[in-house]
């Protein structure tokens, strides 16, 4: 939820302003400071992880500013980005942690309903 909400505070202000990189730089924090809490991260680990949060978010900002593109274009580009993240953090993971992160990563994730099925016509 407070990510969500940064994003949407984040996505109004240019990628060059101030106040921006700020917010992305605490974001980043806070996303290190979760995962240390629920991982227990060595000091290494969450250097490795804050530089990882702050890259990622760096090209958000970008692709966020972009006025060429449209929002489902966004927010494909987004995701890949997004996507490419996460695929680099089990890869710092101690094998206990990746099970823990594994369990974390499925609490957070939002469930998908089941697509409606439609109801039987009558003839």
């Amino acid at each position: 939820m407070i990510a969500v909400t940064c994003a949407a505070t984040l996505s109004s202000r240019g990628a060059d302003d101030p106040r921006r990189k700020d917010s992305l730089a605490l974001l980043s924090q806070m996303r290190v400071k979760r995962l240390t809490k629920e991982l227990s991260l060595t000091e290494e680990q969450q250097k490795k992880m804050l530089a990882l949060y702050d890259d990622e978010a760096k090209q958000l900002a970008v692709i966020q500013a972009d006025p060429s593109l449209n929002i489902n274009q966004s927010y494909e580009k987004q995701m890949a980005i997004k996507k490419v993240t996460d695929a680099k953090v089990p890869p710092l993971l101690t094998a206990e942690q990746k099970t823990k992160y594994e369990a974390y990563v499925a609490k957070i994730t939002p469930k998908k309903k089941p697509a409606a099925v439609p109801a039987p016509q009558k003839q």
